[in-house]
């Protein structure tokens, strides 16, 4: 029993340099997810344009899905209706 030692209920000290936020690591978190968003963007940009570019059967086919599926008129509240209803059924 002599070796349990009592904290006290509010720590009074500083916060190591660990702990406490940074509003640079911050920034630099951010603009390292951009620079990743922006090369994956250019990644897939660059590789459809490659496809399409390519003269034969399947880059067609491909390019061709593509332009179909980017037609698509899709309603987002009518898709939040259809889980929000599953949610509901779910639970009664």
């Amino acid at each position: 029993m002599s070796d349990i030692v009592v904290k006290s209920k509010y720590y009074h000290g500083r916060l190591s340099r660990s702990r406490r936020k940074h509003k640079s690591r911050e920034k630099s978190r951010l603009g390292q997810k951009l620079k990743i968003q922006i090369f994956v963007s250019l990644l897939i940009f660059i590789t459809i344009w490659v496809i399409s570019n390519i003269d034969n059967r399947t880059a067609k086919y491909i390019v061709e899905k593509v332009r179909w599926t980017l037609t698509w008129n899709i309603d987002i509240k009518s898709i939040y209706k259809e889980i929000y209803s599953i949610f509901v059924e779910n639970t009664q």
